[in-house]
């Protein structure tokens, strides 16, 4: 009985062992090489291993909170305060591009940081429109403040 307590302890140690393994670069390395087939001559190896590995798997998030904040810093470029419209539509279209271009590897990629910049410009307009308040033409030197802050 007691040995096959112990048997049992192994089959639940070799049923927790996991293996770990990196994204596989050979993968990515073919559909590189599908979306541009000349690439090979204009672009360096060095260059498109490192873009390869970069397009991996849980690589390009953090890149999208940098083109989400570049989408915030072309709404604070903006000269005047762009339309709630038309900020929201150019979110809903790089959405929509974003999920149609998501079997092409480059187009793919150039589509979630075209979202990633519409979203942060959509964010910053709307934000905006929410908390919008009325600018006063003159200064006001005297108001009546209620007794109950």
């Amino acid at each position: 009985m007691v040995a096959q307590v112990g048997q049992q302890d192994d089959n639940v140690e070799s049923r927790a062992r996991t293996r770990a393994a990196t994204w596989p670069l050979g993968r990515a390395r073919a559909g590189w090489g599908a979306a541009w087939p000349q690439t090979e001559f204009a672009i360096p190896t060095r260059v498109r291993e490192w873009a390869a590995i970069e397009v991996g798997a849980g690589r390009l998030l953090p890149w999208f909170a940098v083109a989400f904040g570049a989408g915030i810093v072309l709404y604070f470029t903006a000269e005047r305060e762009p339309a709630v419209w038309a900020a929201s539509g150019l979110a809903i279209v790089a959405i929509v591009a974003a999920a149609l271009l998501r079997r092409r590897p480059i187009g793919f990629v150039v589509a979630l940081g075209f979202l990633g910049i519409a979203a942060g410009f959509a964010t910053a307009t709307l934000k905006t429109a929410l908390i919008d308040h009325p600018i006063l033409r003159y200064p006001k030197f005297v108001a009546q403040v209620p007794q109950a802050i």
